[in-house]
């Protein structure tokens, strides 16, 4: 990168790679807090493109973007990171396995740099993306990491090997005929590199960093070596000025999976030390640096051996620890790991990739995010339960809990007389005593609030009926919704003027009737189903509603409503008892928590693009209802529950 020069032994850049690409405030919490300074994240023209955005449109303002990479760049800059962009977008109908723009595709150059240069106008120094966005920490991309891999046979296109040379190529599989093309990928990233400078030129002075995309190691699989690529370019004396001219770091990939863990660290480092002798032979100096773009070890999955994740902690101690004295000697600049979180949940019929993050799939951290947080110098850090509040209250049945803001809780249940207890808890520091709101309940109240100072109640009454209760300031009850339902009733909200209660009818099916605009009622419908205990209902944003209920096997079904229609065909497995409920702390996530049969809190997550973790957890405690839960934002949530003894019991997850 222009203007780097050799680090100490303690200054190395040190950045995660993607895995499922996320905007979820909760997977960018732990992103910020594990002390990484760069994200690493692919850039695909053919998504902007799928966004509805096509060649010719105005790129710089139009929707695809916000609905894209600015999302990206606001929750990385927002937590001091960098984004290291690696332009390797998807080519229509790829080559083999990869799904990368096919830069030997001459004819789709021009739409490809004119994406170049929008991209680099809005996410470099002084782009359109900051100029609109003045209040986020000011994080522009100084360095552009031109394609991926270009030396893996696999991204590579067949061809005869005539054809191949005249290219100035060599088939590396003559059975395949797998072209690799030094020559042609140099002039891409020359041309690459230039309409970035000259894009980045008219925005500022700054002269942005130009990297070669990871170049894969030596492995018995893959023998062209970086010396073997750089020495063909090499052998193009007019090209070989031009393209030394265009990068200032070389990325790399040294993985290394087999042997003992030595034998393993060994072939990472040798990796690092054949690209600098490469460097050293084919560029002619030692002044460009070295980036480790992606290093890590597999604890499953297939294609490769796997460590444990004991082991993988390890080799990541053992492996950063060398980089960071060796970067003087070499010109390491940035290390990345490879990857953040898991992307699959099952090791078998799936690739090594999917199972190297310092986080499971159920987002639960390995050892290695321990190792990793000490390498970036990072405070100790991981989101936790705590359960040592008793609220007592003497009550029965489910309670439920709301929130209308940070440090607000708001707890209702049925009081021994019958009546609505109310209990709060105001700046997350001091609990009211609690209080009878009156009224005649029949079962445990459900709670929401749609924003500040307001809050709606339901509950069911002896005839049956689901009976409400709102505070805008002080309390009203003068509201029967009829109904004809068993159990407890719940509801959610999601924007002002806007509830929707569900309960199960007496015909065993979800029942939902719904306000708009705070003025009229719709009448009940039945959502079909089967139920075997009460429902819990929540939304994470306009026209999204998450429902889910116990089914008669003591599993958990789970109906969400899209805002076009209603689907039911998840099932949460578990083996619970009594009725659940479920939270959201942000779009894209949900929380649910039951009683298990053992009488323990329970607990299941959900994060969008990742999927539902896999097994149920048990968070302790000893529970005698089922459980209410809430999130007043970001990595928070708080449970309640009724113990043996009828008082309220009270978790809560924060870091």
């Amino acid at each position: 990168m222009l203007g780097v020069s050799p680090q100490s032994a303690s200054s190395i850049s040190i950045g995660l790679h993607y895995s499922t690409l996320t905007d979820g405030p909760s997977e960018w919490e732990a992103i910020g807090r594990s002390g990484a300074t760069r994200f690493r994240i692919g850039v695909d023209w053919q998504v902007i493109n799928d966004a509805g955005l096509s060649i010719g449109q105005d790129w710089k303002h139009g929707y695809a973007w916000e609905s894209t990479y600015d999302k990206y760049f606001e929750r990385a800059a927002s937590d001091g990171i960098t984004v290291l962009p690696v332009f390797a977008g998807r080519k229509t109908g790829g080559f083999k396995e990869s799904r990368y723009y096919g830069w030997w595709e001459e004819a789709e150059w021009n739409e490809w740099f004119q994406f170049l240069w929008t991209f680099v106008q809005r996410y470099g120094h002084n782009g359109y993306f900051w100029a609109s966005h003045p209040w986020l920490p000011y994080r522009p991309v100084d360095t552009w990491e031109v394609w991926n891999e270009p030396n893996l046979p696999v991204n590579n296109p067949p061809l005869p090997a005539e054809q191949c040379a005249a290219l100035g190529g060599y088939p590396w599989d003559l059975e395949a005929q797998t072209c690799v093309q030094p020559k042609h990928y140099a002039e891409f990233l020359v041309a690459s590199s230039n309409t970035i400078k000259n894009a980045q030129a008219q925005r500022s002075s700054v002269v942005p960093g130009v990297m070669i995309g990871g170049l894969y190691r030596e492995t018995n699989t893959n023998p062209n070596t970086v010396a073997t690529f750089l020495s063909k370019i090499a052998s193009y004396p007019t090209l070989s000025n031009q393209f030394k001219a265009a990068f200032h770091g070389l990325s790399i990939h040294p993985y290394s999976f087999n042997g003992t863990e030595q034998e393993r660290l060994n072939g990472m480092i040798d990796g690092v030390y054949t690209t600098y002798l490469a460097l050293y032979n084919y560029i002619g100096n030692n002044s460009k640096s070295i980036w480790v773009t992606e290093m890590g070890w597999p604890v499953f999955g297939e294609g490769v051996a796997h460590v444990s994740e004991l082991e993988q902690a390890e080799l990541l101690r053992r492996s950063f620890d060398w980089l960071k004295s060796a970067s003087p000697s070499y010109n390491i600049y940035a290390s990345f790991w490879y990857f953040y979180r898991d992307s699959a949940s099952t090791p078998f019929g799936f690739k090594w990739d999917r199972f190297t993050g310092l986080r499971r799939f159920d987002g639960t951290f390995r050892a290695s995010w321990t190792k990793f947080q000490q390498q970036t110098g990072a405070s100790s850090w991981l989101p936790t339960w705590h359960s040592n509040d008793n609220l007592g209250g003497n009550v029965t049945g489910d309670p439920d809990i709301s929130s209308w803001a940070p440090g607000r809780l708001d707890v209702f249940a049925r009081g021994q007389d019958g009546t609505l207890h109310h209990k709060w808890l105001v700046n997350n520091q001091t609990w009211s005593g609690w209080e009878s709101l009156g009224g005649s309940l029949e079962s445990g109240p459900g709670a929401v609030s749609w924003g500040n100072n307001r809050i709606d109640i339901v509950g069911r009454t002896a005839s049956n009926n689901v009976t409400h209760w709102w505070f805008d300031g002080a309390w009203h009850s003068n509201d029967n919704l009829g109904g004809n339902v068993t159990g407890d009733p719940d509801v959610s909200s999601w924007a002002p003027g806007r509830l929707d209660v569900f309960a199960k009818g007496q015909d065993g099916t979800l029942h939902h009737k719904y306000l708009v605009n705070n003025q009229t009622w719709s009448g009940w419908e039945s959502l079909g189903g089967s139920l075997a205990s009460s429902p819990a209902a929540v939304s994470w944003g306009k026209n999204r509603i998450d429902v889910v209920a116990r089914a008669t096997d003591g599993s958990v079904l789970h109906w969400w409503f899209d805002g076009i229609a209603w689907h039911s065909n998840d099932n949460l497995g578990g083996n619970i008892v009594g009725s659940p409920d479920i939270s959201s702390w942000g779009p894209g996530q949900l929380d649910v928590f039951a009683r298990g049969p053992d009488g323990t809190l329970h607990h299941k997550a959900f994060v969008q693009n990742i999927g539902w973790t896999v097994n149920w957890e048990s968070l302790g405690g000893s529970l005698a209802s089922g459980p209410g839960a809430v999130s007043w934002g970001n990595n928070r949530i708080d449970v309640i529950g009724r113990t043996a003894g009828s008082n309220v019991t009270h978790w809560w997850y924060a870091p």
